[in-house]
C-alpha cells in the first residue's frame, strides 16, 4: 500500500534535487557569467581583471573545461596545494572566488550538494593555515 502524500513528497524532493537541463555549464562559462553579473557593483575594472586573471592562471588549467556539477574536492586541492604555503594570500583569494562561483551555480541549479571549495570543516582538514602570520607587537601602555 502506497501513501499518496509520501509519494508526492518524494516526487517533489526528486524534482528539487534534479539538476536543470542546462547543467552542462563549464567552470570557465560560469566564471564569465559571474563576473559579468557582478561587474557593475565592483569598484573598478582592475578588480574584475584580478578575478579573471587569478582564475585563468590557477583554476582554469585544472577545472576550466570541467562542468560545474562535476567539480569535486580533489580538483580544488590540486589547484590550491602548490600555492597554499608559497602564495598564501593568492591561494585564499582563489579559493574564495571558486567558492563564490560554485555557490552561485548551486543557486542557479547547475550543481547540487555541498561546495567543495568551502574551507571550514572541509578543506581546513587538508590545507592548514600557515603559522607565518605576522605577530602583532603592541606598544607599551602609557603611564
Amino acid at each position: 500500500l502506497i501513501d499518496p502524500i509520501l509519494a508526492r513528497r518524494e516526487q517533489q524532493r526528486r524534482q528539487l534535487l534534479d539538476i536543470s537541463p542546462d547543467a552542462n555549464v563549464t567552470f570557465r562559462e560560469a566564471t564569465e557569467a559571474f563576473t559579468r553579473a557582478h561587474e557593475p557593483q565592483w569598484r573598478n575594472r582592475k578588480h574584475v581583471q584580478q578575478w579573471r586573471n587569478t582564475l585563468k592562471t590557477y583554476a582554469y588549467p585544472v577545472i576550466g573545461d570541467v562542468r560545474v556539477r562535476d567539480i569535486d574536492t580533489a580538483m580544488i586541492v590540486r589547484i590550491l596545494q602548490p600555492i597554499w604555503t608559497k602564495k598564501a594570500e593568492t591561494a585564499r583569494r582563489v579559493r574564495g572566488r571558486i567558492k563564490a562561483i560554485l555557490d552561485a551555480e548551486t543557486v542557479l541549479g547547475h550543481r547540487v550538494g555541498s561546495n567543495p571549495a568551502r574551507y571550514v570543516d572541509h578543506l581546513q582538514l587538508v590545507l592548514r593555515r600557515s603559522k607565518k602570520r605576522s605577530q602583532v607587537n603592541h606598544h607599551p601602555a602609557l603611564p
